[in-house]
């Protein structure tokens, strides 16, 4: 049976397809092109968010060490019958799996947009209550996502905080990168390590081709500009995120890869400096995706 809560948003020679419920991105065409890998029609039916084209990271970003962490003194651990993890580590956060709503928007926005919202009311498995305002906007030159978490006010306590994006490539024959960063934190154990200064393989200071390996690594020192390019389909996406420093690449061995802009670095909850966000307040990051031909 068709899911009602499929919404299709075209501009000029975009077309956009969003589950509102899920919060996420299914499939984006650009002049016929795919620039999102695909969801299935199978991933369309169940919702599932491995297999649809991108979707959001909040209240915190790829990994939580053992879905344990201390925070304003108190220890806390999440509970794996209410949060998602793969493995031993609490993974991507709640909104990539929580159920979202359509609102509409406060004043008359004159691009095609999809609002949705998300609201947390505290308790199992999150101790605070927060929101998340999400926006898909087409716009003439491509798409403009706003992703916004705000700490709802209790407890009265700080909450650790971090946002991502989590969108699928497709990896086409010959595929690009280029993503200027400073450092490389590597993966041992699905968990970051201590920055290490970039091998060469790794340096997307110019374009240079996806790798092969199963990479999974966090680079930090990220100026949110990027671009990727599929040099045999002619076509090139440059990517403008703000404030986001860090991004996850993962290049599995498959048909797709991951490009995850995100404000902190993964486990960064258990890191020296973790961003607290003080209640009321908000933590906003905007991505820009602009596809052209090359």
């Amino acid at each position: 049976m068709p899911r009602t809560d499929l919404v299709t948003l075209t501009l000029g020679r975009q077309s956009l397809q969003v589950l509102v419920d899920c919060g996420a991105i299914a499939r984006w065409q650009w002049e016929g092109a795919d620039i999102l890998r695909p969801a299935s029609l199978g991933a369309i039916t169940t919702g599932e968010p491995l297999d649809l084209a991108c979707f959001v990271m909040a209240p915190w970003v790829n990994r939580i060490a053992h879905g344990r962490f201390r925070a304003g003194g108190q220890d806390y651990s999440l509970s794996r019958d209410a949060a998602c993890f793969a493995g031993p580590h609490a993974l991507h956060g709640l909104a990539w799996r929580g159920t979202w709503e359509a609102v509409e928007p406060p004043i008359p926005i004159p691009e095609p947009c999809s609002l949705l919202h998300l609201r947390h009311r505290g308790g199992e498995p999150w101790p605070w209550a927060y929101s998340v305002a999400l926006s898909f906007g087409l716009i003439d030159t491509g798409l403009r996502i706003v992703l916004t978490l705000t700490h709802e006010g209790w407890p009265e306590t700080p909450m650790p905080a971090s946002l991502g994006l989590h969108p699928f490539f497709p990896r086409r024959r010959g595929v690009l990168l280029q993503a200027p960063s400073a450092a490389v934190m590597l993966t041992e154990d699905d968990l970051p390590r201590s920055a290490i200064p970039i091998p060469e393989p790794w340096d997307f200071t110019t374009l240079r081709a996806v790798p092969l390996g199963g990479i999974d690594h966090c680079f930090t020192g990220w100026d949110g500009n990027a671009e990727i390019v599929w040099p045999h389909d002619g076509v090139a996406l440059r990517l403008t995120v703000g404030p986001a420093p860090f991004y996850q690449l993962y290049a599995p061995d498959t048909d797709y890869f991951c490009f995850e802009p995100q404000t902190a670095a993964p486990n960064a909850v258990n890191g020296s400096e973790p961003v607290m966000l003080r209640p009321l307040r908000s933590l906003s990051i905007e991505v820009t995706l602009e596809p052209m031909l090359f």
